[in-house]
């Protein structure tokens, strides 16, 4: 299959409501820049209509994958579904954000001005979300990332933005290395990817998240995805997320969800 210029990869679970639009928004924005995209759904086990919604929308100037897996977290959605993609560049975009996918703009600059990866931040330069957060998310959001920094020495102001692009070639240094399944993940990809000296660049971005339906729990998720933060920190330190020498860089195919049991994933192109 020919190569994409970019991939759109959706981790969702349970977002029959909040996915169709933003599918309709990034058809919309490929369709203004005339971009050969492709967005690739990776269904975290929903229990709706994710899967249905995914395979039935239809774009001239995209095309959708879907991939339906066992519900383990967002963290794993990602690994797996980051295996399928073709394009030159990659957008991790949260199912809420049909508001904000012109802000891919920012992310696909910073990139061609030599970041390997680029992660959205709400809170660089004080740009906050146009819609703002509920008081109990503004607070949780700050504190995660003061502990993050002081945990793992991470020197970014948001770690959890849900739109981030990265380079084919980063993601496949970076992710057959990453191991948490949960929340976590963007903080072990960010920790990850400096280890291997990439370069990571924060940008600002206005972003207008859709909160009714949400699947983080402040308490229970919040408390989890601190834990995780150990856990990257153990990792580390066993070597889990060692550096690589040259010609040992592990390409995304090698890790395609095809080696898993067929009752764990099946790839649906829509």
């Amino acid at each position: 299959m020919a190569r994409r210029r970019c991939t759109f990869l959706i981790p969702a679970y349970n977002e029959a409501r909040r996915l169709p639009a933003t599918l309709a928004a990034i058809a919309e924005f490929s369709a203004s820049r005339r971009l050969r995209s492709e967005i690739i759904v990776a269904d975290d086990g929903s229990t709706d209509s994710t899967a249905d919604v995914a395979r039935n929308f239809r774009a001239r100037h995209c095309r959708v994958r879907v991939l339906c897996l066992a519900h383990r977290g967002k963290g794993f959605a990602i690994r797996r579904g980051i295996c399928l993609a073709r394009g030159e560049i990659i957008f991790l975009c949260d199912a809420d954000l049909h508001e904000s996918i012109g802000e891919v703009i920012r992310l696909e600059a910073a990139i061609r001005r030599g970041a390997d990866i680029a992660i959205g931040s709400r809170w660089l330069n004080h740009l906050d979300c146009v819609r703002a957060q509920p008081l109990y998310r503004c607070i949780s959001s700050r504190l995660f990332n003061l502990l993050t920094g002081g945990i793992l020495g991470l020197p970014f102001k948001d770690t959890q933005c849900g739109l981030k692009a990265l380079t084919r070639q980063a993601a496949a240094q970076v992710f057959p290395l990453l191991r948490l399944d949960g929340w976590g993940y963007d903080s072990e990809l960010i920790h990850v990817a400096l280890a291997l000296n990439l370069r990571v660049e924060e940008v600002g971005l206005r972003l207008v998240h859709e909160y009714r339906d949400s699947h983080f729990r402040p308490v229970a998720d919040g408390w989890a995805t601190f834990l995780e933060l150990f856990k990257i920190r153990r990792n580390d330190i066993q070597g889990a997320y060692g550096r690589r020498g040259p010609g040992t860089i592990t390409t995304l195919q090698s890790v395609a969800p095809s080696s898993l049991p067929a009752s764990t994933a099946h790839e649906d192109a829509a």
